[in-house]
C-alpha cells in the first residue's frame, strides 16, 4: 500500500502512509487545469507530508542503509542483543526512535 504514491513503508501498518496522504492531499484541495496539477498545491502536500512523516521516513532510509551494509556476522550479533534484550517477551511493535533515545 502506498507504493504507487511513493510512500513505500516496510512495517504491518503502512497503509497509514497511504491513508495520511490522502487526508494531506483532500485538504489541499489541487486544482486541475488541462489535466495538471498546480504546482504551488503540490509543494503545498509535500510540506505537509515530510512535516508529519519526514522525520520517520528519514529515520528508515538510515536504517535501511545501516542494513544494507551489515556483514552476516554483523546481523547474527544485533539478533543476539534482540534476543536477550527482550527475552522470552512477545513483542507486537516497536517504537524505534523513541526506543532508541533511551540507548
Amino acid at each position: 500500500m502506498g507504493d504507487a504514491g511513493r510512500l513505500v513503508d516496510s512495517s504491518p501498518g503502512r497503509i497509514a502512509n497511504a491513508l495520511l496522504s490522502g487526508r494531506i492531499a483532500e485538504k489541499c484541495k489541487p486544482v486541475y487545469k488541462e489535466r495538471k496539477i498546480i504546482p504551488a498545491q503540490l509543494k503545498e502536500y509535500e510540506e505537509r507530508f515530510f512535516k508529519e512523516k519526514g522525520r520517520e521516513l528519514k529515520f528508515y532510509s538510515y536504517c535501511r542503509a545501516i542494513f544494507l551494509k551489515m556483514t552476516d556476522e554483523d546481523l547474527d550479533d544485533a539478533v543476539s542483543f534482540l534476543k536477550e534484550y527482550f527475552g522470552e517477551r512477545t513483542v507486537t511493535g516497536l517504537q524505534p526512535i523513541s526506543w532508541l533515545r533511551r540507548y
